[in-house]
């Protein structure tokens, strides 16, 4: 969650259990689509 700039990993992860959209403004930016995918495969396997 935190390998990138944080609260992006924060944000991907409620995005991802649909807490919010994942919609950003500067100075944050998204994380990475690598890192995005890890954060999809976690929860997929944490439910």
């Amino acid at each position: 969650m935190f390998t990138e700039n944080n609260p992006a990993g924060v944000k991907a992860f409620m995005a991802e259990q649909g807490l919010l959209t994942n919609h950003f403004r500067l100075p944050i930016v998204p994380l990475s689509e690598e890192l995005y995918a890890k954060v999809k495969v976690y929860l997929s396997k944490n439910k």
